[in-house]
């Protein structure tokens, strides 16, 4: 499995560092979970500008810390990220660490 570690975010979780995520697994994962850019950037601590020019393949590179909180974000909702030959997500809401709010 992944490492663990803890950035200023407060997350502690265990992430797979050979996972690459790619805007197509941020897409499909908010798609998912009917998230916003601005609710992923809430809750991830990571700018709604960075995640919109992410999406958008508007930008090269994210630093890792970056990805991480984006990642972690959406793990912690229960979504599971596959990469293989073609960049896929799943749901599977029994591992959520997190509740989304009822709306």
């Amino acid at each position: 499995m992944g490492e663990s570690h803890n950035y200023d975010g407060g997350f502690s979780t265990k992430v797979n560092k050979k996972m690459k995520l790619v805007p197509e697994h941020v897409v499909a994962a908010r798609g998912m979970l009917r998230m916003s850019q601005a609710d992923l950037a809430k809750v991830s601590g990571v700018s709604e500008n960075t995640i919109n020019n992410f999406e958008g393949g508007r930008t090269s590179s994210l630093r890792d810390e970056t990805l991480w909180r984006i990642q972690t974000a959406l793990e912690e909702r229960g979504i599971i990220f596959h990469n293989g030959g073609r960049p896929t997500v799943t749901l599977d809401r029994s591992i959520a660490k997190v509740s989304e709010p009822s709306k």
